[in-house]
């Protein structure tokens, strides 16, 4: 009898994680039954995407959201106790604290927090209680009708419903988590997973050194697929640069960023240079109206599909939007942005010339880039973080 999978993708970015790695995927559910359960599976073109993606029949099984408000609390309490106990040795950690007791934007992320530390008695006991909930709130059900329950991202509180219902005690929890912020910035795992698959041996430091083994199980890396590199083969002498918005919260100078940065590019490149903004799902164009006619723009919503679920109409990446992304990336001689992990997504395709802005005269909130996640990408990826903006330039 073939082994029951169950595949619980809630949103956009966890069914982006499982289409960007579909070949180690197919592999993964070789001559298994699979079962899917997302929010938008009463959408038929949903259904009939990934079941070619995935090169199978799959069942399908309605999206469970109950107990919204108690699940959303367990995991707000939890977290609470997770910052605290890993206050002292994580800044990320410091930052999202300070976050969850309603403190100011300003203070957390332009003062510097090194100086602030919690007794060592406090640590102790947020430990202590984060566990004894933890064995409260996660006993295993009687079901064992599957096999292996995964998800894709670690920090949904609908995945206490799965828990309860779906895994009994001889079925293996098992996360995939692939975005690089998820280790050290999303907090607490939502469930106790058997098994935890990470993108690199960086993030399997970072869970290791963060995280309580109870909440990962076994650690692993994926074996990850190989992007392609799909250069442009248009004119040798223009060099593109894509600049990738951030929420305007984060960013609320981005328009005189992206100004200055034209600005400085253009005085270099001349005609050479094409520079295209690509919007983040939460800015809105006409912040830029000073460059209408200067840069061309590339809505990120462009590249989702649109599917319907239970609460109306939601944007969901598929197979050719993905690539559609990717293409974008891998065309650019450059990419610039103000703390965004898309860096890695465009490394992964190739391009060279990656750009962080930390300029103090446009970019308030520097104390961001402390973020141990971002520290790894910088390391990883080979990302230059430019402090002035007026000595901007493109690497050959």
């Amino acid at each position: 009898m073939n082994k029951r999978v169950l595949l619980v993708i809630k949103d956009n970015l966890e069914y982006k994680n499982l289409l960007e790695n579909i070949v180690y995927f197919r592999r993964y559910l070789n001559e298994k039954e699979v079962f899917v359960s997302s929010p938008v599976n009463i959408d038929k073109k949903f259904t009939s995407d990934i079941s070619i993606a995935l090169e199978r029949r799959i069942n399908f099984i309605d999206w469970d959201n109950g107990n919204a408000f108690v699940n959303k609390t367990i995991l707000y309490i939890r977290n609470l106790l997770f910052y605290f106990s890993t206050f002292n040795y994580s800044y990320s950690s410091k930052q999202k604290l300070f976050l969850y007791l309603f403190f100011k934007e300003d203070f957390i992320f332009r003062k510097k927090l090194e100086k602030y530390r919690i007794p060592n008695v406090f640590v102790k006991v947020s430990k202590f209680l984060l566990r004894n909930i933890d064995y409260i709130a996660f006993k295993k059900g009687k079901n064992n009708f599957y096999d292996d329950v995964v998800f894709f991202r670690s920090d949904a509180s609908q995945q206490m419903n799965y828990y309860r219902s779906c895994i009994g005690k001889y079925t293996t929890a098992t996360l995939f988590v692939r975005n690089v912020d998820a280790i050290t910035l999303k907090g607490v795992f939502s469930i106790p997973f058997n098994k935890t698959y990470v993108a690199d041996e960086m993030q399997l430091f970072r869970l290791k050194n963060l995280h309580d083994p109870l909440h990962y199980g076994e650690a692993f890396i994926i074996e990850e697929q190989p992007s392609e590199n799909i250069k442009s083969k248009s004119n040798k002498r223009n060099i593109n640069v894509l600049f990738a918005t951030s929420h305007p919260k984060f960013v609320p100078l981005e328009p005189c960023i992206v100004e200055k940065a034209n600005k400085v590019l253009v005085k270099k490149y001349k005609e050479r240079l094409k520079f295209t903004i690509r919007l983040h799902p939460a800015d809105k164009k006409e912040r830029y109206k000073k460059l209408f006619g200067k840069v061309s723009f590339e809505d990120c919503k462009a590249n989702y599909i649109i599917y319907e679920s239970e609460w109306g109409s939601v944007n969901f990446f598929n197979i050719e939007t993905v690539q559609r992304y990717n293409e974008l990336l891998s065309k650019s001689d450059c990419l610039i942005c103000c703390t965004s992990t898309i860096v890695v997504d465009a490394h992964k395709v190739g391009v060279k010339n990656l750009i962080y802005i930390n300029d103090p005269q446009y970019f308030y909130y520097a104390e961001l880039y402390k973020r141990e996640h971002l520290l790894d990408i910088i390391d990883r990826c080979g990302v230059r973080v430019c402090t002035d903006i007026s000595t901007l330039t493109i690497n050959s």
